[in-house]
């Protein structure tokens, strides 16, 4: 005796509603991950002892930033600094005396910028 079609039409139905929701699932998992990314990028940015000697030195140094304003990742390479793929580090004089060195990072689907200000200190944001 074959399955009754009504029961086939339902499993059929509920079958396509599993698919639907497994996608769904996925992006999820996948933004998590990029996300989790994002954060230990972060993490072991703000660890790195060659990232803050670095930042210490344009700190005692203010005048290299203008140095350094044309090639800064350089400036950190030099200095032992491993830059992630997909970063953009800039030099910005704000104000005077002010001093801000920003890191544009690309994770995934997440874009912030990790950013040392001499005056304000870290902080983290969204691209915009």
């Amino acid at each position: 005796m074959p399955i009754p079609k009504n029961q086939l039409k339902r499993l059929r139905a509920d079958l396509a509603a599993h698919e639907r929701r497994l996608v769904s699932l996925k992006d999820v998992i996948a933004q998590a991950v990029e996300e989790l990314m994002v954060h230990e990028t972060v993490l072991s940015v703000g660890h790195d002892a060659k990232v803050l000697g670095a930042l210490g030195e344009l700190c005692d140094q203010p005048e290299l930033a203008d140095e350094i304003a044309d090639q800064p990742e350089e400036f950190f390479r030099q200095r032992g600094v491993a830059i992630p793929r997909n970063t953009r580090i800039r030099i910005v004089k704000e104000r005077l005396g002010t001093l801000v060195v920003e890191a544009e990072l690309r994770q995934g689907r997440f874009e912030y910028k990790l950013t040392w200000d001499k005056e304000k200190g870290f902080s983290l944001s969204p691209l915009t």
